[in-house]
């Protein structure tokens, strides 16, 4: 009986070291990496009321140490007719998920932070927040920044789960495994 209690204690010693020497692979990506694949869906036009005109564009990402979310830029312009043109930065505070039957990296928990708008007839503030939160998810949820290739062995074999995410030495490090 305490043999196989040693054999026991032996094998999952075994496997435990064989998980903790395969760490996953890690992907990573910097910010512009992650600008230019949000760029391609950029500039957006929708209306407030149907009639003021606003353009969505021009993405900056930013990252923050240690977190798993980063920080996402758009310019907004405001075209009232007759009044002229105003604009605004929205900031949103965005993460990252895997999609396994796409097998990619997409955006996810979206939320419009902070809306700054100088000079922005007060009236349109409220409307141009709702759009904000509105545009992001219609344009900016589920959005794809890497998709994993069939023809990477190793990827293939370890793209079932995420280990971990977060910033780390200015990149987005995504750790995939097993």
């Amino acid at each position: 009986m305490q043999i196989q209690n040693w054999v026991w204690v032996a094998l999952v010693l075994v496997l435990t070291g064989c998980r903790s020497q395969n760490s996953g692979i890690e992907l990573k990506f910097s910010e512009q990496d992650i600008r230019d694949k949000l760029e391609k869906k950029f500039p957006k036009i929708e209306k407030i009321y149907g009639v003021v005109p606003v353009t969505i564009e021009k993405p900056e990402v930013s990252f923050v140490e240690g977190e798993e979310r980063f920080k996402l830029k758009l310019m907004a312009r405001v075209d009232i007719p007759l009044k002229g043109s105003y604009h605004a930065m929205l900031t949103m505070r965005t993460g990252v998920l895997f999609d396994q039957k796409n097998k990619a990296l997409q955006l996810t928990e979206i939320e419009v932070e902070e809306i700054e708008a100088s000079k922005l007839p007060k009236k349109y503030e409220s409307a141009l927040s709702l759009l904000a939160t509105v545009l992001a998810q219609k344009y900016l949820d589920g959005q794809e920044v890497y998709r994993l290739k069939e023809t990477d062995l190793k990827k293939k074999a370890a793209r079932y789960l995420i280990q971990n995410i977060q910033v780390k030495d200015d990149h987005l490090v995504v750790t995939l495994g097993l």
